[in-house]
């Protein structure tokens, strides 16, 4: 027998990312991955989407080599592990790789910040399309040869100098172009299969209207809220942060495709919303979005910048984080794990960083309180509902399960009668809960919940 709950939700006041600004003597710094790894110069960072716990680096290599990476397993753990993995052309298909983001479908975009990745003096550059299958990536087309150019499944060549990258869905990807200073939306559609060539189904979509600026050789990295559908953008050359609504805009008129290059769409779009959201900070590199908290980096300060964007139309700066100069000199990246840590990337001192905070509890599957019940949380994490299931009740006993956010405010309070029962989280805001089974109103199990 399976029961479905739901429960009335309390607003949370606090994010756990303030805990950074309210409680910054409880930050604590690790050294992840550094140039014994082979990480150099470290321009961005991504999880993957279904193997917990493998961190993806990218490195922007210089302009003979092309960009690499560093893949660590099981990261920050005593069972970590990296490796390195460089493409067979990545000098083409990775040409000064400045971003890269992971689609939920293993895939993982890159965007290149080079004018020509022919390195002939046109302007034949554009995003590029990758495979996180460890038996493809690095190893097909390593060397390359005429029949498997490298190991990409797909590359357009329609936006040099793309200096930032954020996934929305399968293979498709935002770009931030340089070249032409504006975004730009790339639907590779179905890829062309490892080191192959057919770019004919390719799909952009090209929103004037936004107006971006380079800096040389400085990612401008870009994030996505799943949710709200706002893409929010590093203007880095402009010192703003945009956002545009991805769910507004409409073909405006054709455009010509660059260098001659057969694809199926080059739209103009106009009538998109947009706005500057953002202007109190030097030069925006690093973003990533968790809940209600926006977390910017600053390449020309060191400074980890967290925004409350809760109120849609007036975000407000919570705090900074200063890392110092041990662990900070041209920070570019940034990421924030399911447990609230923040990550990071420094392109100079060639390391990755992860921020702990003693007041922010690691999240995981282990049981918290021990009773006679055993209890299991699945999906964890989770977007909509979750189970909880026991593994036996005891007879003629009342049980409710409670719902807590992380500052210890309950959210949900309801009575279970099965050994299985899911709770409707629809509605409820990211972060860390607490979920407890209480028998007859004594704790017997608890466990930390991740909603995303």
């Amino acid at each position: 027998m399976l029961a479905v709950l739901s429960g009335s939700l309390v607003a949370s006041a606090q994010s756990p990312l303030d805990e950074y600004i309210t409680n910054s003597a409880g930050n604590n710094y690790t050294t992840i991955v550094d140039v014994s790894n082979q990480v150099s110069n470290a321009v961005d960072l991504d999880w993957h989407p279904t193997r917990q716990g493998e961190l993806w680096i990218l490195n922007m290599g210089t302009s003979n080599s092309g960009g690499t990476t560093v893949i660590v397993s099981d990261a920050g753990t005593d069972t970590q592990t990296a490796q390195y993995r460089k493409d067979g052309n990545s000098w083409h298909f990775l040409a000064s790789g400045s971003s890269m983001a992971f689609s939920e479908n293993g895939n993982w975009g890159t965007a290149q910040g080079r004018l020509d990745a022919n390195h002939n003096g046109s302007t034949f550059t554009g995003p590029s399309l990758w495979s996180s299958d460890l038996n493809i990536y690095g190893i097909l087309g390593n060397p390359p040869t005429s029949a498997m150019n490298g190991s990409h499944l797909d590359m357009l060549h329609q936006s040099p100098y793309g200096m930032g990258i954020a996934a929305e869905v399968a293979n498709v990807f935002w770009v931030f172009d340089g070249y032409n200073g504006n975004i730009c939306r790339y639907d590779f559609v179905d890829d062309h299969g490892p080191g192959q060539a057919d770019h004919s189904d390719g799909r952009i979509k090209r929103y004037t209207e936004v107006q971006v600026a380079r800096l040389s050789d400085i990612p401008s990295h870009m994030v996505l809220d799943d949710d709200k559908k706002w893409l929010y953008i590093n203007d880095i050359g402009n010192s703003r942060v945009l956002r545009m609504d991805i769910t507004t805009g409409s073909v405006s008129n054709a455009l010509p495709s660059a260098n001659g290059e057969p694809i199926s769409e080059h739209s103009n779009m106009t009538g998109v919303t947009w706005e500057v959201y953002l202007t109190d900070v030097d030069r925006p590199c690093g973003i990533d979005i968790s809940g209600d908290r926006l977390v910017i980096s600053d390449y020309a300060t060191g400074l980890i910048r967290i925004y409350d964007i809760s109120d849609d139309e007036n975000p407000s700066l919570v705090g900074t984080i200063d890392p110092g100069s041990s662990y900070v000199n041209q920070i570019t990246g940034v990421s924030i794990d399911e447990s609230g840590r923040i990550w990071f990337t420094d392109r100079a001192l060639r390391h990755v960083i992860r921020i702990d905070n003693s007041n922010i509890t690691p999240v995981g599957t282990e049981e918290l309180v021990a009773g006679n019940e055993s209890m299991k949380l699945f999906p964890n994490p989770t977007s909509n509902e979750v189970t909880v299931e026991l593994d036996k009740m005891t007879a003629n006993a009342n049980y409710m399960v409670r719902l807590s956010n992380i500052v210890g405010q309950q959210v949900m309070l309801a009575p279970i009668s099965a050994t299985q029962t899911t709770l409707n989280l629809e509605g409820y805001d990211q972060g860390i809960y607490l979920v407890q089974v209480e028998r007859d109103g004594e704790p017997v199990s608890t466990q930390k919940l991740i909603v995303r």
